[in-house]
């Protein structure tokens, strides 16, 4: 065999070895591509499925949500979502009485709370009866799930809940 043929073989072999490196290169990028693709499927299925499990957290300001709790009214309560509470918790204790007991304390929700405010009519959520809003929502004292603007002032048709208390929310569309 002379040296060109000599040459050319080993130049093919080396094209073969390195076309079969090119390949399983190609092979691991295309593995990993669909792996991503699998992940990413099956991300947007999970992330569809929190939407109908748990559209409160998927709320944007202004949705509609009935809180499904039994609060004995013959008309449903209609809260509309106003955002997340941004204010530092605060708690402020006044001792009026003589003897030292405390006469007020106020409460501040947690910052991240849900906040909503009451829709249709006045259903409970300035009313602590067993059987109002409020109380089924297990929102009490009124002070410690209400919402206070950033200059301290409340308002008795809007509340903060932490998540848990918003499982029961069905959205209205």
């Amino acid at each position: 065999m002379s040296s060109a043929e000599e040459s050319s073989t080993i130049l093919k072999g080396l094209e073969e070895v390195f076309m079969s490196h090119e390949m399983l290169a190609l092979k691991r990028e295309l593995d990993d591509q669909e792996e991503r693709i699998r992940l990413t499927k099956k991300q947007k299925l999970q992330l569809t499925e929190s939407r109908k499990v748990s559209p409160i957290i998927f709320a944007n300001k202004g949705d509609l949500f009935f809180p499904n709790v039994d609060h004995g009214l013959s008309t449903f309560p209609v809260l509309e979502f106003r955002g997340r509470n941004n204010r530092a918790r605060v708690v402020v204790v006044i001792i009026l009485d003589e003897r030292g007991t405390f006469r007020d304390i106020i409460y501040s929700p947690e910052i991240g709370w849900y906040v909503f405010r009451q829709k249709t009519g006045r259903y409970g959520l300035n009313s602590t009866s067993p059987y109002s809003l409020r109380s089924q929502l297990g929102a009490l004292p009124i002070q410690m799930f209400q919402y206070y603007d950033k200059n301290g002032k409340s308002d008795v048709d809007t509340i903060c809940l932490p998540l848990i208390k918003c499982k029961n929310f069905i959205p209205i569309i």
